[in-house]
C-alpha cells in the first residue's frame, strides 16, 4: 500500500489492510451510504466492525446511529495478543 494524504490514525495500524481516514467527512458519508444500502437493499440488520482498535469509537457510534440504530445487534472485532509472522497472522493461535 502506498502512503496516503489523510489525517493521522485515530487508532492502531494494521499492515494487512489499508487505512481509511475516518476523520474525512466524505469517507464517513460514503461508508454510511454503503451501510444503508446493505441494510435497505440487501437486508442486513446489524454490523460486525472489523479491527475496531484501528479507529476511534466515536466513528462506530456515528455509523450505527445513522444506519441500523442502537437497538440492533452490532459487534466489533478486537484482536489482542495475536501471534504474527511479520505481516502475516499465524494460522494456529493456540498458545501453550
Amino acid at each position: 500500500f502506498r502512503e496516503g494524504q489523510g489525517a493521522n490514525d485515530s487508532g492502531d495500524s494494521i499492515e494487512i489492510a489499508p487505512d481509511l481516514d475516518h476523520t474525512n467527512a466524505e469517507i464517513r458519508e460514503a461508508i454510511i451510504e454503503w451501510l444503508n444500502w446493505l441494510k435497505d437493499d440487501i437486508g442486513f440488520s446489524g454490523w460486525r466492525f472489523d479491527f475496531v482498535q484501528g479507529y476511534a469509537p466515536n466513528f462506530v457510534r456515528e455509523y450505527v446511529e445513522k444506519t441500523v440504530g442502537f437497538e440492533q445487534f452490532c459487534v466489533g472485532e478486537n484482536w489482542v495478543g495475536m501471534t504474527w509472522s511479520g505481516s502475516f497472522l499465524e494460522y494456529n493461535q493456540d498458545k501453550p
